[in-house]
């Protein structure tokens, strides 16, 4: 109950600073772009659509949702206490459910406050595009994906280099189920010293780059969406260790946009 009501007056304070941006945003005018652009972009601009509307038209109603999620993991912890010890797998989808929530919430408020050219979003943008590209993998192949997005590098890319970097994540994971017959794929987005790198590494069976003789489509592929992005692909494998994949942005090619022919 102490906890309960300790997320309920966090959860106020919370709602009234929401409250205050949105009466805020309520005094610009907004103008939705078009949603005629394709992939990542088209994620992003429904998000910044989704924010805007939220931020301008219902403030309360986000108020409401953020109190409610919180209320809900409160319950449910407290319901699922008991279940770490009966049944400590059950009690596992429990906690991540309630941190899903909870990340929702987040999500939410700090778009709601920082408004929608934020890095919130684009990386909010990215990642569900992303996830919804490996979800019929997950499916096809019955894989588990481990994705995570630093807002912090997808803040040194522009549009173009994200949905490059995107789709090499798709085939270079498309190539770990498919060749290297793998169960679990890590994907990567983050910010180095002086550059940005995407890692996707696979539990696969791996492969010998020695013995391949020439190069597959899938591997020429990648290397051709990392030189689009300003970067490039390295692939590392070994027999029986999976395979990784990782491309490298240097920061001198921090939002630079490539042409296929460049």
């Amino acid at each position: 109950d102490m906890l309960v009501e300790g997320l309920v007056a966090g959860a106020v304070v919370v709602g009234v600073i929401v409250a205050l941006f949105a009466l805020l945003g309520a005094l610009n005018r907004r103008k939705k772009a078009p949603q005629d652009v394709a992939g990542t972009a088209a994620v992003e601009q429904e998000l910044k659509n989704r924010f805007l509307d939220r931020r301008i038209t219902r403030g309360k109603y986000i108020e409401d949702g953020i109190l409610e999620s919180f209320v809900a993991v409160a319950r449910t912890l407290e319901e699922n206490r008991v279940r770490i010890y009966t049944d400590p797998y059950g009690f596992e989808r429990e906690l991540r459910d309630c941190v899903k929530k909870l990340d929702s919430a987040v999500r939410d408020l700090r778009a709601c406050v920082v408004g929608p050219d934020s890095r919130v979003v684009r990386t909010a943008a990215f990642t569900e595009q992303l996830g919804r590209e490996l979800s019929g993998l997950k499916e096809q192949f019955h894989a588990q994906f481990d994705v995570q997005v630093d807002e912090l590098a997808v803040s040194c890319l522009g549009p173009e280099q994200l949905e490059n970097l995107r789709q090499v994540a798709r085939e270079a994971s498309l190539n770990a189920l498919r060749h290297g017959h793998s169960k679990i794929v890590s994907v990567k987005l983050q910010r180095g010293d002086h550059d940005v790198l995407l890692v996707v590494q696979d539990n696969g069976r791996g492969f010998a780059p020695s013995l391949l003789g020439t190069e597959g489509a899938g591997l020429a592929l990648m290397r051709t969406l990392a030189a689009k992005a300003g970067g490039k692909c390295d692939v590392t494998s070994r027999i029986g260790n999976g395979a990784r994949v990782v491309v490298t942005v240097p920061e001198r090619a921090f939002g630079a946009v490539r042409g296929p022919g460049r």
